[in-house]
């Protein structure tokens, strides 16, 4: 779902860094999780466009995933989830 993400939408409009996204990616799956509130939040953010994306290019998807996705990063009371400047691209290109 996230390739769906940033092989479309993120070209369009470039949200995210795609490196220093992949590198939380890598990690969400791993024993170091990241901590960051508004890392689940972008993560999730992308999930769920990726797979609106992939739910309409794919219409067997079930399209209930993007809204599940929406209401996971929603889920965060916590004003940190207002730091995701960590995730946008730069204009220094990282």
């Amino acid at each position: 779902m996230e390739a769906a993400y940033f092989l479309s939408f993120n070209c369009i409009f470039p949200l995210f860094n795609r490196g220093i996204f992949d590198s939380r990616f890598e990690r969400q799956y791993s024993d170091n999780r990241p901590k960051e509130i508004a890392w689940y939040a972008c993560f999730n953010m992308v999930m769920a466009i990726g797979s609106a994306i992939l739910t309409t290019c794919y219409p067997m998807t079930d399209p209930t995933v993007p809204v599940q996705y929406v209401a996971e990063a929603l889920d965060s009371p916590d004003d940190r989830l207002l730091m995701i400047s960590h995730f946008l691209p730069s204009s220094t290109g990282y």
